[in-house]
This record gives C-alpha cells, sequence and structure tokens, in this order.
C-alpha cells in the first residue's frame, strides 16, 4: 500500500474511531479546551503497512447478516441523498452498492434507487468512486 491509498486507510480509520466517539485531537488544548480532565495524546502508527492493519468490513452476502443493524430506508429524496453520505462517512472501507443495500431495509424496488443517488453524491463531491467501491469524500 503506497501513498494515496496509505492516507485512505487511515482516514478510514478515523472515522471509525471517530464514529465510536474517539477523537484523536493533534493539539488537545486549543482544539478541545472545554475538555473536563487533561487530554492524553494518543499516538497513531503511521510506518509502512500500519494502514494493512485496518479490518475489512463484511461485504456482500456476509454483509446480510444479522451482526449488521439496518435502518428504514427513508420515503423522502433528500433525506435518501444525506442517508446514504452519512454511511459512507462512517464507514472504515469502500462500500459496494449491495453494502449499502444490506444497511437499509423497505420493501418495493427501492433499491433501483441507489445506482444514481451514489453517482449523484460522486458528482457532487460527497462521495469517490474506486471499482465499484464508494467512500465518502
Amino acid at each position: 500500500m503506497h501513498g494515496f491509498d496509505a492516507v485512505v486507510a487511515l482516514n478510514a480509520e478515523r472515522a471509525a474511531d471517530e464514529a465510536r466517539g474517539l477523537v484523536r485531537w493533534l493539539r488537545p488544548e486549543f482544539q478541545n479546551p472545554q475538555a473536563q480532565a487533561k487530554p492524553v495524546q494518543a499516538e497513531i502508527d503511521t510506518s509502512a503497512g500500519a494502514a494493512d492493519s485496518v479490518r475489512p468490513e463484511r461485504s456482500g452476502e456476509a454483509a446480510k447478516s444479522k451482526d449488521i443493524k439496518t435502518t428504514p430506508w427513508p420515503k423522502d429524496a433528500v433525506d435518501q441523498v444525506r442517508a446514504i453520505a452519512d454511511l459512507l462517512a462512517a464507514s472504515a472501507t469502500p462500500l459496494s452498492p449491495d453494502d449499502i443495500a444490506a444497511r437499509f431495509s423497505a420493501r418495493g424496488a427501492w433499491k433501483k434507487r441507489l445506482p444514481p443517488l451514489l453517482d449523484m453524491l460522486v458528482a457532487l463531491g460527497r462521495a469517490r468512486e474506486r471499482a465499484g467501491r464508494y467512500t465518502g469524500a
């Protein structure tokens, strides 16, 4: 993993940590002065190969297992775009359209709306597509 891929993997790890509530401040005394306890500076291993330790999420059929919490598919188009963008931003790894669909529940042909919505997010700069998988931008 070189250059851009390593940065993307580290950013995905950071986003996943922040989604769990763990924020690593660069300068906590300035960025988070209201913290009640004196923050401890944490270190991230940025050496070559460190980003390889990021655990990939399950995809495809495995993503449909019971360990993934689904949310109702929003009825409003704006809410649909927002829900997909939020999911991509919180995901530690790139997601395929099937992975995204596995995280929502609804009846009908709502899954047909995913590709144009993903294209819209890419065009607006809110998502990136690489080899059929999407990440938050």
